[in-house]
């Protein structure tokens, strides 16, 4: 899944700004467009509306632009309530969403051992209505946490198990999960990296915690420090989501888009993410072995000395066993040179104007939009 309310926007044109609510929109349609991106997030938090309305702006660009599911906001009890009731109008009634809900919710406990009023009052408003919780706490090793790994894990599950509880005290049954965003406090700098191999770990621990329990876990992963995209952003992004991801986490968050610690979203790094994520498929998919894919037939057939480029086999396979990437170049220096010499990121920017461009989602009827909208106006008239 992508990165979720950042402030800061690395644009097209290279430009860093304040986030907007065009932004959420644009975010959510090219996310919605990237084949490995699962969720439809519109990324960031709008900086040009109204702060008592902005998560149903964030909710109805979301919804106008994506196919994709997303995650809800958890800032108290009318904030939850009118993120569920924008779900509840696209899934059909609340019902509808019951039975199959539209919406993640994420809790996040405040380390050590402790929770907001805001984030209860969420935690019953989405379980009474049956939306899928995960709890997840952010606890920072040395901070507000045990600065060993081995105690940072116990804290957290107790603050996750209470977190379950509570839920199953509001609607027993609720689906629950296991979650983390926890890491390390950088005792140079006095704030919280994401793209640590701490970070890693935990969520390792994290995935096998889940499976002792028997439910969905989720983690972090794809987050970078780096303040541009650079060589630093590209090898935090894939290690953190590759752990994530071999580890066995159900539902990665910030695996695509951020920069600058999870303050800033770019259009390019999405889509170069978007390819990252391609390649860690293909390397989780694994290699099948069959009669079909042993290939000894073609094998004996081909023989000594020959080649396999105009074997059925070869015709037959090669699209659906071979990752082809869209960004990375494979060409040799002269090839690439002559077809304009173009970096990763110019591509991906030119990849991210095009689907911006070309893509459009399907669209919502027009009674479900005009309905979204009166429940935004409705926020904003209570500001």
């Amino acid at each position: 899944l992508g990165a979720s309310t950042l402030v800061t926007v690395y644009d097209l044109d290279g430009a860093r700004r304040p986030a907007t609510f065009a932004d959420v929109q644009r975010f959510a349609r090219l996310k919605d467009g990237l084949e490995h991106i699962h969720d439809g997030y519109g990324a960031v938090h709008p900086q040009d509306v109204p702060e008592p309305a902005a998560h149903c702006y964030q909710m109805l660009g979301q919804f106008v632009n994506s196919e994709k599911p997303f995650r809800a906001r958890m800032f108290g009890r009318q904030v939850s309530a009118d993120c569920l009731r924008m779900a509840q109008v696209v899934a059909g009634g609340e019902d509808a969403f019951r039975q199959r809900p539209n919406l993640l919710a994420v809790v996040n406990t405040v380390s050590p051992l402790t929770n907001t009023p805001e984030q209860m009052e969420a935690l019953i408003v989405y379980a009474e209505a049956n939306a899928p919780l995960f709890f997840s706490p952010q606890i920072q090793a040395g901070a507000t946490g045990p600065v060993t790994l081995a105690g940072l894990l116990a804290q957290m599950n107790a603050e996750i198990l209470a977190g379950m509880t509570a839920a199953q005290l509001v609607n027993p049954g609720c689906r629950v999960g296991y979650g983390t965003t926890s890491g390390i406090m950088d005792m140079r700098h006095g704030l919280m990296p994401y793209a640590t191999p701490e970070s890693a770990l935990i969520n390792i621990a994290t995935a096998q915690m889940a499976r002792f329990y028997g439910v969905p876990s989720r983690g972090t992963g794809g987050f970078t420090e780096a303040n541009v995209l650079d060589m630093q952003a590209g090898f935090e992004t894939a290690l953190t989501t590759y752990a994530a991801a071999q580890a066995g986490i159900n539902i990665i968050i910030g695996a695509a888009g951020s920069l600058q610690n999870a303050l800033g979203a770019s259009y390019a790094k999405f889509v170069i993410d978007n390819e990252i994520l391609g390649y860690i498929e293909r390397l989780l998919a694994g290699i099948e072995f069959s009669p079909e894919t042993l290939a000894l037939e073609t094998i004996n057939n081909v023989g000594p000395a020959g080649q396999f480029l105009t074997e059925e086999h070869t015709r037959r396979h090669f699209r659906g066993e071979l990752f082809r990437p869209k960004l990375s170049n494979r060409a040799p220096f002269a090839l690439w040179q002559e077809a304009g010499g173009k970096s990763i990121t110019e591509q991906a920017t030119e990849e991210a104007e095009r689907i911006l461009r070309e893509h459009q989602p399907a669209p919502l009827p027009a009674e479900v939009e005009r309905e979204l909208w009166a429940i935004v106006r409705l926020a904003e008239s209570r500001a």
